[in-house]
């Protein structure tokens, strides 16, 4: 799942993302890591607005540890644990298998299969977001809007946990929009974009 069309920062949080999630020997990248992408784009709205709330990197990288995984993983892939109890090793089946048949060979959808089901479902937030906001485009501010709106994902308890109230964010992002885009983009008829004020 490929955010569609992201603009070039939601691109290279995710990618900030995926190299957290790798960097801390994840099987997939969850929200926590996004948050994580999020607050190194201290420039986008989303890293600007997580830092007037007094949340940054630091925070968002030192609370990764803290983070439990299994609040990530709703819908079960390649259960390791599952096929330990049936002595399978999975790392040593996924090794042998991507030597045989190349990278990813277990991964049943391609790049679907990198992002855990709660961070798809952030993603999906992500576009509503951008629809309800007539954004032709999916940003940072939408990425932390899909986080806000899965308040049971690791990003959202890792924001609680330091003391930010997902609401008041919320108001935040669209606050921080509003002084950025002071008017709104309707679609028309074959993808025409009308402004209005």
């Amino acid at each position: 799942m490929r955010v569609e069309p992201g603009t070039r920062r939601a691109d290279g949080v995710l990618a900030v993302a995926a190299r957290e999630a790798t960097a801390h020997g994840a099987v997939a990248i969850g929200t926590a890591h996004v948050l994580v992408g999020l607050c190194a784009d201290r420039d986008g709205v989303a890293g600007r607005t997580l830092a007037a709330l007094g949340f940054g990197l630091i925070e968002s990288r030192g609370g990764l540890v803290a983070v439990d995984d299994a609040a990530e993983w709703t819908a079960p892939g390649l259960d390791g644990r599952a096929l330990a109890t049936l002595g399978v090793d999975l790392e040593a089946v996924r090794r042998r298998a991507e030597a045989v048949f190349g990278a990813g060979a277990l991964d049943q959808a391609g790049r679907d299969e990198r992002y855990t089901p709660r961070l798809r479902r952030v993603l999906d937030h992500a576009r509503v977001e951008a629809l309800a906001l007539g954004h032709a485009f999916i940003g940072t501010e939408h990425l932390l809007l899909g986080i806000l709106d899965e308040p049971d994902g690791g990003a959202a308890r890792l924001l609680r946990a330091h003391g930010v109230n997902l609401a008041h964010a919320r108001a935040a992002v669209l606050a921080a929009l509003q002084a950025v885009t002071p008017t709104r983009t309707r679609f028309w008829r074959r993808g025409t974009p009308r402004r209005q004020a």
